[in-house]
C-alpha cells in the first residue's frame, strides 16, 4: 500500500489532470446558455473574422476577452465547443496557480486540497446551468492575476 501511494504522490499532477480533464471536457459540451454564449461567441467570432472590435464587433465585456478568444476561435474554428474547451484548459490553468501559490505558504497536501477544491467548486458549476463551462471573461482575468501574483512573488 505504501508503494502505491508514493507512486500516486509522485504522480499527483498527471493523476489530477486527467481527473479534472475529464470532469471538464465530460460537460464541455452541454447546456447551451443562448444569452451568454451568443454575446461572448458572438465577439469572438467577429474578432476571429477580421472585424474590428467595438465597431465591427459588439463586445459586452470589453476588448481582451474577445479578442483573445477571437485568436483561438481564429486558430482551430468557430464553435462555441471551442470556447469551452478553452474554458475547460484555463480553469486547469488556474487551478494550477493556485497550487503553485498556496504551495509558497502552506504544505503541499493543502496545497492540492486548495487547487482541488477550485476545480470542484469553480465558476462552471455554480452558475445558472450548471456543468456549462461557459466562457467569462472573469476566467482570463483571474488566470492572468494569479500568474501575475506568482510572478510578483517569485521576482
Amino acid at each position: 500500500m505504501s508503494q502505491f501511494l508514493k507512486w500516486v504522490g509522485s504522480r499527483w499532477y498527471l493523476l489530477l489532470g486527467i481527473l479534472t480533464a475529464y470532469i471538464y471536457f465530460r460537460v464541455a459540451p452541454l447546456q447551451v446558455d443562448p444569452h451568454h454564449d451568443g454575446v461572448i461567441l458572438g465577439a469572438a467570432v467577429a474578432v476571429a473574422e477580421g472585424r474590428p472590435i467595438l465597431s465591427g464587433a459588439f463586445s459586452q465585456y470589453g476588448p481582451l476577452p474577445a479578442l483573445i478568444q477571437g485568436f483561438v476561435l481564429w486558430l482551430f474554428n468557430t464553435q462555441l465547443l471551442t470556447l469551452r474547451f478553452m474554458t475547460a484548459v484555463q480553469c486547469l490553468i488556474i487551478g494550477f496557480a493556485i497550487y503553485k501559490l498556496t504551495r509558497k505558504f502552506t504544505r503541499e497536501n493543502l496545497s492540492k486540497l486548495f487547487s482541488f477544491f477550485w476545480l470542484l467548486t469553480s465558476c462552471i458549476w455554480v452558475t445558472q446551468f450548471p456543468g456549462a463551462l461557459l466562457p467569462w471573461p472573469s476566467l482570463l482575468s483571474t488566470m492572468f492575476v494569479m500568474y501575475g501574483m506568482i510572478l510578483l512573488i517569485e521576482s
